[in-house]
């Protein structure tokens, strides 16, 4: 027992000293450093700051028509972006008339902040408001437009389904609103948001960005982009925000264009065409365009100017310019997310073992079971795979994978695989190594803020050792083991109809093995995620 106790208390240590190793630095308004870009005589730039929520400074920048304004474009950048880096466009935007406004978020850029971190997502969110506000403050009776590239993409989209969010129109460019990711992958992510959320997770790899190879190096060049991972944190508040924004995607009624390339890899571009086809707007308008990377605007061999050509267009349709025609997009085409991704359980067993009997024996053993159902329907190829190593009158251990087997999955996140496969063992007590066949049953059923999780399996034992004498405790077979479980947390949705959540658990097992019935407390932690 003491121990164990050293053994957790080292754990702790070493996860705390990890999480602030990991911690992210705070840096302060880095106005002059580097220069700013340099603008042509005909575009009057400017730069100030303005303080955000909770105090913190942030940086923004403008570029101006000398003349008449027809309209304002607020650009929020995203993820290893910040304002500067949309210059050129702004000065084709000036050109064209049209005044624009840009800030780095907190934490990103020239802003103050602890690097792409915040406490709060709707820090991100209250940010924006209050920069809408003075913009509109300063371009007062001018139409303003809200453009929003990929995690900037997320927080106009929140913003915009606010009560009385105000703007003639949204644009958003490749948002990360929808992730062509397994969606157990956003369990695992706020999973260690809880128990390392400064752990550097975020790293979107470059090259994704764009297809010129020196647009990325000049990425990983660039003084205003913090290069190593953002925290685990940070990476949460995004999926969760990607579940507030579906949740309310009817309440965008303002006039929006959706951009996305093909080439996507970053986030997927069926999250355009999802905004397209559930928001609430009568004025709504989808371009995707076939090849085109992560960056649209700043894409080479024309791509870029291509995108900019339609946003400038759809401005002027939307500021008294001719009407623009775009056409109609091929709802039906398979784009990336559409796929259905494999649903995957996962289950971290710590379990107190107990012999029944006059003379009981006690233990205790840690357990990892995985389930995962592949497949393009909601019936699929189960695949289980389990592992276990306690001490129960001796070391014991078992190692067993059920790669046939079938699945079903339902839209709510209910979920039954049986498999059968093979594997080996030693239960200790000096019976020794055993070969098995085990066959394994496992529901997950979701109740609310509940997640009942039941299992059991049944495993046939080879091998020259005590188990060969006859002495099964059941008629048929030589081990088997009923469990139930209850997990805290309701699942959520996430990005299309991904459905994944995670959550401690704690339930009870009974085992029949070798003429010993064992009785089990188990605490436990699970993650699911499916479609």
């Amino acid at each position: 027992m003491t121990t164990v106790r050293r053994s957790a208390r080292t754990l702790v240590v070493l996860l705390a000293g990890l999480a602030g190793a990991c911690a992210k630095p705070y840096l302060p308004v880095r106005a002059e450093l580097p220069a700013q870009p340099a603008v042509p005589p005909d575009v009057v730039a400017a730069h100030t700051t303005f303080i955000g929520k909770h105090g913190t400074e942030l940086y923004a920048r403008s570029w101006r028509p000398e003349g008449e304004v027809r309209g304002v474009l607020v650009i929020m950048h995203g993820l290893r972006d910040h304002g500067d880096h949309y210059a050129p466009f702004a000065v084709r935007l000036v050109r064209r008339g049209y005044a624009v406004y840009a800030y780095d978020l907190r934490g990103h850029g020239r802003s103050a902040g602890r690097r792409v971190t915040t406490s709060s997502w709707s820090d991100y969110v209250d940010d924006l408001a209050t920069y809408l506000g003075l913009v509109r403050a300063a371009e007062p009776g001018r139409p303003l437009f809200v453009f929003g590239h990929s995690m900037g993409g997320a927080i106009v989209g929140l913003w915009g389904q606010r009560a009385g969010a105000d703007a003639a129109g949204l644009i958003f460019s490749a948002p990360a609103l929808w992730i062509d990711k397994p969606p157990v992958a956003a369990a695992a992510i706020l999973l260690s948001s809880t128990t390392t959320p400064n752990l550097g997770a975020l790293a979107p790899d470059n090259r994704g960005f764009s297809s010129d190879r020196e647009v990325t190096r000049e990425m990983g060049a660039d003084p205003l982009i913090f290069q190593p991972p953002g925290p685990v944190a940070t990476a949460a508040g995004l999926i969760g925000a990607m579940e507030r924004f579906w949740a309310g995607v009817h309440r965008l009624t303002l006039p929006l264009l959706m951009l996305h390339g093909t080439g996507d890899v970053l986030t997927a571009p069926a999250g355009s065409r999802g905004i397209y086809l559930r928001a609430g707007s009568t004025d709504k308008t989808l371009r995707l365009y076939e090849g085109l990377f992560h960056d649209l605007v700043h894409e080479p061999k024309g791509g870029g100017e291509h995108v900019q050509d339609d946003i400038m267009a759809w401005l002027d349709a939307h500021t008294g310019g001719p009407a623009v025609s775009f056409p109609a997009p091929d709802l039906k085409r398979r784009l990336a997310g559409d796929k259905r991704r494999p649903a995957v359980a996962v289950a971290m067993q710590g379990r107190y073992l107990r012999t029944d009997g006059d003379d009981p024996v006690q233990g205790g053993s840690y357990d990892l079971r995985t389930r995962t159902v592949l497949g393009g329907s909601r019936l699929g190829w189960g695949i289980g795979l389990d592992s276990s190593l306690g001490s129960l009158d001796g070391l014991s251990y078992r190692v067993t994978a059920q790669p046939v087997g079938v699945g079903l999955v339902s839209c709510a996140g209910h979920v039954l695989t049986l498999g059968v496969g093979g594997g080996f063992s030693d239960p200790g007590g000096g019976v020794g190594f055993g070969w098995e066949v085990p066959v394994a049953l496992d529901v997950g059923l979701q109740l609310g803020p509940l997640r009942v999780l039941a299992w059991g399996h049944a495993a046939w034992v080879f091998g020259e050792d005590a188990r060969q004498d006859g002495s099964q405790t059941l008629s048929f077979v030589d081990e088997a083991e009923a469990g139930l479980a209850l997990r805290l947390g309701r699942n959520h949705r996430y990005w299309a109809s991904a459905n994944a959540g995670t959550g401690p658990s704690l339930g009870v097992t009974v085992s029949e093995l070798l003429g010993a019935r064992v009785y089990g407390v188990v605490l436990g932690l699970d993650l699911w995620g499916g479609n």
